[in-house]
């Protein structure tokens, strides 16, 4: 069993956006079961207005926004599961604060048509070379993963997994990665990044969901966030 990354989109096409909300339309690959919203923005003063949307269905937080007390950027991710929706349909990110703004939105198949959400986890740090780490509990995971850095010059020259993409937004940076993790178990992502300064950084792994009654139903029984996403896989 296996979950593909297909493609990304950045919002704004480029820059950074102020936009309340920010927003901008996304046709995922044709059969994607998974949606990613890896989100960064300047300051430590964290996004208001609540969870982003995909033609109005909720995303749900992978993991608590990551920032470096008195850094200069902060980072979230979300995800969006088995949603059903198809066709063009507009990425909407709340952002009452007015804030600086940028974000990637990514997605992914599987063979069953079925994802599933594993771990998240993130950090906050100052240093060189940053990174995130998560211990999988499943096999044959995609593992995204994204940083932001106060680095005025952020231009990585390697990393764990493979590039999406990265940037150097003028007084920090941004820069975003997946792995695709074969057996269960520890997994550091990381960036190469001489420069010490302060970072946040997530990474969040999902996995196929074997297309059964039963499996789903185990599944979604565990599952206490998105209702709405629970509805839309047994409807």
């Amino acid at each position: 069993m296996a979950i593909t990354y297909e493609k990304y989109q950045r919002l704004p096409a480029s820059g950074l956006s102020t936009s309340k909300p920010v927003t901008a339309s996304y046709t995922q690959t044709s059969g994607a079961c998974l949606l990613v919203l890896m989100i960064a923005y300047a300051g430590t003063t964290l996004r208001t207005g609540g969870a982003p949307t995909y033609e109005k269905v909720s995303f749900t937080r992978a993991d608590s926004a990551r920032c470096y007390l008195g850094g200069e950027c902060t980072v979230e991710t979300w995800y969006l599961l088995n949603s059903g929706i198809t066709g063009s349909n507009t990425v909407s990110i709340p952002n009452d604060g007015a804030l600086s703004l940028m974000a990637i939105i990514a997605d992914a198949t599987t063979g069953s048509g079925y994802a599933g959400f594993d771990v998240a986890s993130g950090r906050s740090a100052l240093g060189t070379n940053p990174y995130a780490s998560v211990t999988t509990t499943k096999g044959n995971t995609l593992i995204f993963a994204h940083v932001a850095s106060g680095d005025n010059a952020f231009a990585p020259t390697g990393r764990t997994g493979t590039n999406i993409m990265q940037e150097d937004l003028g007084t920090w940076g941004v820069a975003f990665q997946y792995y695709d993790k074969a057996a269960a178990g520890a997994q550091t992502l990381s960036w190469t990044e001489s420069t010490s300064d302060d970072y946040g950084a997530i990474a969040a792994a999902f996995y196929e969901l074997a297309g059964t009654t039963s499996s789903l139903s185990s599944y979604l029984t565990g599952q206490v966030a998105g209702s709405n996403q629970r509805w839309q896989i047994l409807s």
